[in-house]
């Protein structure tokens, strides 16, 4: 099926010769280390190389075919000066491969979207990846209509990390490509752009069925509202109610706050919910990975309450952020005090072609007593073609 796919989309690439083909690429380079003492650092050397091409199939460009592949080489040290493990990883993979157009109507212009391309729920957590599948999207001045079917099971499980039964992640010591685990995963969306007045409330239905044996399949149904407040103040507001197998129900919600000055200066507080066993509800568990704070041992989002805030500033070259999250958990009836996580980033272009950024997170684990600290600091460079 995969290798009839992308004969099909390479000989609409090579033999349409309607509009010229587009083409670029990138390298790029992250180093990473962390440490729990800021005595024993560990290391995670990543690389990447990227190429992508994109052929207009039409003089209006209304339909065109886009691909990309890319090679990632990860080298791991658990500390730098002593190192007792290492590993080494090679990846290759495409997170595009689609064709894409507009159907013209009367009325509206309904898009079509067939292939492999990143796909993302309303929260952009419980489900947000790159998936095989198809998209038809139809949009009216004040409402917008969608609907995805994907399959994963022909994904590269080392690029994609996804979520089985009890948060367990799908994983394997393959080399290059290994296939993961097979979900169909099934969205309906609908967003109505009026509701009152200048609020988007948007409705949303997924459900991931499990197509292996292991018959872990989750639904959820998702109300969001979002918009303008006041001028240069908005407001986004989801809530989520979820079932694994309909035989539970978990929640996960958020509330988020966004200032906006000129394209300057940006400010965002928020907070998200993720249940535990709380009364009725269950242990709140997503799709694709998502974790609760950033630090170098990623726990999952489930059991806690998140109130962050962030400070972001843009002026000529230069991107920087600064921000912080406390972590209060909540496994059972009683919320905890786990921790607090402060980060700040840098990001400067360059050249027109050349981006440097650095980032620095610290985790503080109060639960412990600091026993399970965590500073990290992220190095980033890419260079595009």
């Amino acid at each position: 099926m995969k290798k009839s796919f992308i004969l099909f989309l390479t000989v609409l690439v090579f033999t349409l010769p309607v509009v010229a083909l587009e083409w670029g690429g990138s390298i790029q380079n992250n180093s990473k280390v962390n440490s729990s003492d800021l005595k024993n650092f560990a290391l995670d050397q990543g690389d990447a190389v990227s190429l992508w091409i994109n052929k207009p199939l039409s003089a209006d460009n209304s339909w065109n075919v886009s691909a990309d592949v890319v090679y990632k080489f990860d080298y791991v040290l658990d500390n730098v000066a002593k190192p007792t493990t290492k590993s080494v990883y090679n990846i290759i993979d495409s997170d595009f491969l689609k064709l894409s157009g507009k159907i013209k109507m009367q009325s509206a212009v309904p898009v079509l979207t067939l292939g492999r391309f990143f796909v993302s729920d309303f929260t952009s957590t419980i489900f947000a990846q790159t998936c095989d599948g198809f998209s038809l999207s139809y949009a009216t001045l004040k409402n917008n209509y969608n609907v995805y079917i994907g399959y994963t099971g022909l994904l590269n499980s080392l690029n994609v990390t996804m979520l089985g039964k009890d948060g367990v992640e799908f994983s394997s010591n393959k080399d290059f490509y290994a296939l993961s685990h097979a979900y169909l995963p099934i969205m309906v969306n609908y967003e109505n752009l009026s509701f009152l007045r200048n609020q988007t409330l948007g409705l949303q239905a997924l459900a991931v069925l499990d197509a292996e044996s292991s018959n872990y399949s989750r639904y959820y149904g998702t109300l969001s509202l979002r918009g303008p407040l006041f001028q240069s103040l908005y407001m986004s507001l989801s809530t989520t109610v979820g079932s694994e197998n309909f035989k539970n129900i978990m929640n996960y919600s958020k509330l988020s706050f966004d200032y906006m000055n000129l394209g300057v200066l940006a400010v965002n507080a928020g907070v998200e919910y993720a249940s535990g066993n709380n009364k009725f509800l269950k242990p709140f568990r997503t799709v694709t990975k998502h974790t609760a704070y950033n630090s170098a041992f990623y726990p999952e989002l489930t059991g806690v309450i998140t109130p962050s805030a962030k400070i972001m500033l843009t002026f000529s070259k230069f991107y920087a952020e600064a921000g912080g999250k406390y972590v209060l958990g909540f496994p059972e009836s009683k919320i905890i005090n786990e921790g607090f996580e402060v980060d700040g980033a840098l990001i400067a272009n360059v050249f027109s072609d050349l981006q440097l950024g650095v980032d620095i997170k610290y985790y503080y684990d109060m639960l412990n007593k600091g026993a399970a600290n965590n500073a990290t600091a992220t190095l980033n460079l890419i260079f595009v073609f």
